[in-house]
């Protein structure tokens, strides 16, 4: 049986176990045929199958709104996985395997249940972008000062009222976006994140007191 049997009969019992009509799937495959992108949309089941794992060569991977509450660990096997599209579900916790993934660029979670990031964040070493927006978020670990060659950080719409200055560390950020959180802010700027760049700037809506970005100045 060849690789690409191989990864459309793992995709066929995923959309078997979903129950989700062929229409909303779509599949990418390399030159060698293997599995490199997978789509799913409208998924009604509240988790998602194991056997995700299986699709070891994919890179990316969206199962975006649905009605997801679980991903299971073997979501830790798709070590080549360089985008991770989650938003629009109803996920509350995430496993422990997935801040594991050696590849992972583009880290998509927001419009979820999400009610905190673990430390393990900081394994992420290679993420670019990080969308945590429309969840429920009331503090960040500190280890997310370790994502080094994050570039974008998407925060709005939670429960932030303050921020780590570990956030300083982030050399790479261009963009830090804020809005409609709770944030404890005493002057123009924020107070935590004063090692960034010069070229980057930080500010606020007055009229909210909640919202704040940093943006390159000449971009």
């Amino acid at each position: 049986m060849s690789e690409k049997s191989k990864d459309q009969e793992t995709v066929a019992v995923l959309v078997q176990k979903l129950g989700l009509p062929k229409r909303v799937v779509r599949c990418k495959y390399d030159e060698d045929f293997h599995l490199i992108e997978c789509k799913l949309t409208a998924c009604e089941r509240p988790w998602l199958p194991a056997e995700i794992g299986q699709l070891t060569h994919l890179r990316s991977l969206h199962v975006r709104y649905s009605k997801l509450r679980q991903i299971p660990e073997e979501i830790g096997q798709l070590v080549h996985l360089e985008r991770l599209h989650l938003d629009h579900n109803h996920l509350e916790a995430l496993p422990m395997s997935l801040w594991q993934l050696p590849n992972l660029r583009y880290l998509h979670l927001d419009h979820n249940h999400l009610t905190e990031v673990p430390p393990e964040i900081g394994h992420l070493r290679n993420v670019r972008s990080l969308e945590l927006s429309a969840n429920h978020l009331r503090h960040l670990p500190a280890e997310i000062g370790q994502l080094r060659h994050l570039r974008n950080l998407f925060l709005s719409q939670n429960h932030l009222t303050t921020l780590p200055q570990e956030l300083g560390h982030l050399r790479s950020l261009l963009i830090l976006s804020v809005d409609d959180n709770p944030l404890i802010l005493r002057d123009e700027f924020i107070g935590p994140v004063p090692r960034l760049p010069k070229r980057q700037q930080i500010s606020k809506r007055a009229d909210d007191g909640a919202s704040s970005h940093t943006r390159e100045e000449d971009r």
